[in-house]
């Protein structure tokens, strides 16, 4: 019987199950936080100083949500979007202004286009002046010009207005036309040595003695060219200026005559009178006009002319 007894153990009494589950610390809550990976011991140690300061933070508080942010790797870390954004206006911003101020000093000292003509000598004393642009003109083109500024002349008696020919080499540039040049562009017949005989500077013009009537003052630097140039107009010269300076077209030879002191060949037509008459005021010097009145009005303004000068 005492065997029995003996091979019979004493049945184990069970634990209560609150005794079996292992106490739950703050140790172990911070254990399981960082074995999950949503904080870090670095940062639930100075979670612990805050709160022992009285800047009472928990362990939740590593574990809320961040707000999302742009992901530039280590420059985004270095630099948030926000900075990023404000220096790239700061650049646009300064490119902007120094692009104006560029602009506005370019503007300012751009060399400002200067209208170039060449002064014409004053060879004669005028009461008016009209400029006319006879540039890549042809003779019939000049000569409808000329007749119709004739039209708006100023009616005051021995009133001289000079025409003033001028052609544009450019936008805003114009040069005086020389003597040689307006008379090729009329296309007289005087020929080649005549022309250049003639110096750059030379008055075309009306003379108002009731009506307007047309004259020309040409220089030389060559007398004998030039005389002879103009002997040789003689047969053509009618034909050439008639549109501008004859009335009638009905005229017979030159011939000589004193005219104020002055040798002066004169072309009269079939009623006597002189339509046409040109002369040499000094060997430098040649007018042509179509009448007496006229040719002494101009050698009397050389004269004074001469003597301002």
């Amino acid at each position: 019987m005492e065997e029995q007894m003996s091979e019979q153990k004493p049945e184990e009494k069970q634990r209560p199950e609150w005794l079996i589950k292992p106490l739950r610390t703050l140790r172990g809550d911070i254990e399981e936080v960082v074995k999950e990976g949503k904080t870090s011991a670095v940062k639930i140690a100075a979670a612990e100083t805050r709160r022992a300061t009285g800047a009472e933070e928990t362990v939740s508080n590593f574990t809320a949500p961040r707000s999302p942010r742009w992901d530039f790797g280590e420059v985004g870390r270095k630099w948030p979007i926000k900075n990023i954004l404000i220096g790239a206006a700061g650049a646009i911003l300064i490119a902007g202004g120094g692009a104006g101020l560029y602009f506005i000093y370019q503007k300012t000292n751009a060399p400002k286009p200067t209208t170039i003509t060449v002064k014409r000598q004053t060879i004669i004393n005028i009461e008016a002046e009209k400029v006319l642009d006879i540039n890549n003109f042809d003779r019939p083109k000049i000569i409808a010009a000329i007749n119709a500024e004739k039209i708006s002349l100023p009616k005051n008696l021995s009133m001289v207005t000079n025409i003033n020919f001028i052609k544009k080499t450019g936008a805003t540039t114009t040069e005086a036309v020389v003597a040689g040049d307006f008379l090729k562009q009329l296309q007289i017949q005087a020929g080649t040595p005549f022309i250049r005989a003639l110096e750059p500077d030379f008055v075309f013009g009306f003379h108002n003695i009731g009506q307007p009537e047309p004259f020309l003052i040409l220089k030389t630097n060559a007398y004998d060219f030039a005389y002879n140039g103009m002997l040789r107009w003689e047969n053509y010269i009618a034909a050439d200026l008639g549109p501008i300076f004859l009335a009638t077209t009905t005229v017979s030879f030159f011939e000589d005559k004193i005219i104020y002191n002055k040798d002066t060949r004169v072309l009269r037509g079939n009623d006597g009178v002189i339509h046409l008459l040109y002369s040499f005021n000094d060997k430098n010097t040649i007018i042509v006009a179509t009448n007496e009145t006229t040719f002494k009005n101009l050698i009397v303004r050389l004269r004074a002319a001469k003597l301002i000068r």
